[in-house]
């Protein structure tokens, strides 16, 4: 049986602390080194409103440099597989959360806008959400996109837009109201989803397009 595997949670919290240690190393080689060369090779002395600056731009090259390398090299250890049986979710300790395209799949997509800049997501990216529910089983894959890639996405009518609490007036109490559900799925992705890479949750969507009997309804 074909298999497809993807590693999950590519910025988990081990990766994240070395990218800031090499932020951390980036600004001090910026802020003194740097100046200190300098001052070696000039003839009067380096402002440190220079070497700050220095400090700030080589923390920023030396942070994207190595979340993107480290993102290759250091998997979380988790993964999820996709086969024609279902979607299995496998932790580092040999545990799986599997749920079987055989039985009864409830499916949830949902998606919001990224309204400030995070440390790896960009502001106006989506936030794109897929929660599968089988018995008490559930396992909520998501993934950080742009906007252009998301409506690329298959299935991607079936994404609701998630109304942020701070719109509630402007919608009206009934059209926030209505989305409760959907801040409970929300609350969940946060404590147990599964971040996966764009191309990859894509993957993961198209397979549940296919394999769930109904879902989207009207959309496939």
């Amino acid at each position: 049986m074909a298999e497809s595997v993807y590693h999950v949670d590519p910025n988990h919290s081990r990766l994240r602390l070395a990218v800031m240690g090499s932020m951390a190393l980036g600004f001090v080689l910026g802020a003194v080194g740097l100046p200190l060369l300098l001052r070696g090779l000039a003839a009067g002395g380096v402002p440190v409103l220079l070497g700050i600056v220095l400090g700030i731009l080589l923390a920023a090259v030396f942070a994207a440099i190595s979340e993107r390398v480290l993102q290759r090299i250091w998997p979380s250890g988790r993964t999820l597989a996709v086969t024609e049986r279902g979607v299995t979710l496998r932790e580092k300790n040999g545990d799986e959360i599997a749920v079987e395209w055989a039985g009864e799949v409830d499916v949830t997509a949902w998606a919001f806008v990224i309204a400030t800049r995070r440390a790896w997501v960009p502001k106006g990216w989506l936030c794109t959400a897929l929660r599968l529910q089988q018995g008490e089983t559930v396992v909520i894959p998501y993934a950080f996109i742009k906007p252009d890639a998301a409506r690329d996405l298959p299935s991607w009518r079936a994404f609701e837009e998630l109304i942020p609490r701070k719109q509630a007036e402007e919608v009206g109490e009934a059209v926030f109201a209505a989305q409760e559900g959907l801040r409970a799925a929300e609350e969940e992705r946060w404590w147990i989803g599964v971040e996966m890479q764009g191309e990859d949750f894509a993957a993961v969507v198209a397979a549940v397009t296919r394999h769930v009997p109904g879902w989207p309804e009207g959309v496939r």
